[in-house]
């Protein structure tokens, strides 16, 4: 348990974080410098860094409430379907 809680803790890299998501260096970089990556933080002569663990947090609630929109858009669609 103890291993895996340190790994969640780690800090990541822009190019580690690309690599993780599937996209680019170049676009993580941007998005980094309009602030919208959840967990990254700018540390002084280092640079930026991603909190692994916040990220999860983020695209966790996220998920769950895109589910939660697809579930009320599926039952709206479904009631239209049966009205035509």
């Amino acid at each position: 348990m103890e291993i895996v809680e340190k790994e969640t803790r780690r800090l990541l890299r822009p190019d580690q974080f690309a690599e993780l998501i599937g996209c680019s260096k170049k676009r993580v970089q941007n998005l980094l410098g309009s602030r919208k990556i959840p967990g990254a933080v700018r540390i002084p002569r280092i640079g930026w860094r991603i909190r692994y663990d916040v990220f999860l947090q983020n695209i966790e609630a996220s998920t769950e409430e895109t589910a939660k929109i697809g579930n009320l858009n599926g039952n709206r669609s479904a009631q239209t379907n049966k009205s035509s």
